[in-house]
């Protein structure tokens, strides 16, 4: 009996000649295993490829949206829980990270994320604002809605690089830290006419745009938040539990 359970042992561990033929499946399958991610991620790609060419070439093209509309249902959900955790998931970082340090170290960590922030914000704004200049959009397209110059419309196209980068630095400074999380301001130009619909002046307002998260007025507060515990550790020690 113990002979026998010996030799199963060896045939399990792959013992014999065939050890380095069921080796390779092994390996395999571990590596798939540690790269998960990354194969499930690929074949989902790859799934959805085919699923896209058997849908064009199968379906009735009007019920196409429809199908389309019920495939794109789960990721959407799946997206708005994301987008659910991203604000008091930065909070909590930002907050607890620097508040675990000293101020000197905060202080620093605290300027060198916004700079970036902002560095990269107001870069990506000009390089939009010149593709816009050079490339043109739309240009030649037939509007109905053209504006001919007879009254007071918003010409929400006519922002430039100042207003940009204004915007930006009053979103850096929320005057409502919890309307900072459902929008953010922005300049809206309205070109102001006389009854002839002769050029008057040009009227600059600030209009709260909602769906659009003030990120980076949120993160300004969640350092100023990390600091202030820093520097009372203390006192912070239950928060920051």
């Amino acid at each position: 009996m113990g002979q026998s359970t010996e030799e199963d042992r060896k045939a399990l561990n792959g013992g014999g000649g065939g050890g380095e033929e069921e080796s390779i499946p092994h390996k395999m399958w571990s590596m798939v295993c540690n790269n998960l991610l990354f194969v499930l991620t690929l074949a989902a790609v790859v799934g959805g490829l085919i699923l896209g060419v058997i849908i064009q070439q199968t379906v009735n093209p009007a019920s196409t949206d429809m199908v389309i509309v019920l495939l794109k249902f789960p990721g959407e959900l799946l997206l708005r829980m994301l987008k659910c955790v991203i604000l008091p998931l930065v909070v909590a970082s930002v907050v607890t990270g620097l508040g675990a340090i000293n101020a000197k170290s905060c202080g620093k960590i605290g300027g060198v994320a916004v700079a970036y922030y902002m560095t990269t914000t107001i870069a990506a704004a000009i390089l939009g604002l010149v593709m816009v200049s050079v490339i043109r959009p739309g240009v030649g397209a037939e509007t109905a809605d053209e504006y001919d110059g007879t009254e007071n419309v918003t010409l929400n196209e006519n922002t430039n690089t100042l207003d940009t980068i204004m915007d930006l630095f009053r979103g850096a400074f929320p005057d409502n830290i919890v309307q900072a999380t459902f929008g953010k301001d922005s300049t809206v130009l309205t070109n102001i006419t006389d009854d002839a619909g002769k050029h008057m002046y040009m009227d600059r307002t600030l209009k709260f745009n909602m769906g659009s998260m003030n990120m980076i007025g949120v993160i300004v507060v969640s350092i100023v938040c990390g600091v202030l515990m820093s520097l009372h550790p203390e006192e912070t020690a239950p928060l920051m539990r």
